[in-house]
């Protein structure tokens, strides 16, 4: 067809499909999407037809990825001096991890991300009876981990982790939402 449409650059590939560049490269590496480089070379400039994008995007699921990394809000003591060996050790693990100091910021936190549980630790925080019942009358879909090493957990958790190890957290987090896959 003489009249096809070239896109000229990701910018440009990226505005037709109505996404970013960084998704549309992501794309053309996770997914095959159709892009031709005129030196055959990984890196080099990239051009593609806006007729076989589209066929490529009608036919194609990109919304599957075989990358999953759950995200986790830890309610920590506040102490911005330094990360928590908890925090690290999810992160290890490749665990997203956000943290709140405070109970407003984990509100704040979990309204605006998309996170897959909520973990507290019942010594850092007042009382975790009172606690663990408000966060799980704002969020009752998402889980709650609660590190009660003295074994008086709240009634209200979902899991306890009844040891200060960070490995048995993070080996519970993973047996309830699964290890987090990277391709």
């Amino acid at each position: 067809m003489a009249d096809r449409k070239i896109l000229n650059g990701w910018k440009e590939i990226a505005a037709h499909v109505g996404r970013s560049v960084r998704t549309v490269q992501r794309w053309e590496f996770t997914h095959g999407m159709p892009v031709y480089r005129p030196s055959n070379k990984s890196r080099s400039a990239v051009s593609a037809f806006a007729d076989e994008v589209e066929a490529w995007i009608a036919r194609t699921d990109v919304t599957s990825s075989g990358y999953v990394r759950p995200i986790v809000i830890v309610l920590d003591k506040p102490d911005p001096a330094r990360l928590t060996n908890r925090k690290l050790a999810l992160e290890i693990e490749k665990f997203n991890v956000l943290t709140a100091y405070s109970l407003d910021e984990l509100f704040a936190t979990a309204e605006r991300a998309q996170y897959d549980a909520i973990i507290m630790n019942c010594n850092d925080h007042g009382d975790p009876d009172s606690l663990c019942t408000l966060i799980k009358d704002q969020f009752p879909s998402k889980p709650l981990f609660v590190v009660a090493p003295g074994g008086d957990a709240p009634a209200t958790a979902d899991h306890v982790i009844a040891s200060d190890d960070d490995l048995d957290l993070v080996a519970k987090v993973i047996s309830v939402i699964g290890k987090p896959r990277l391709i």
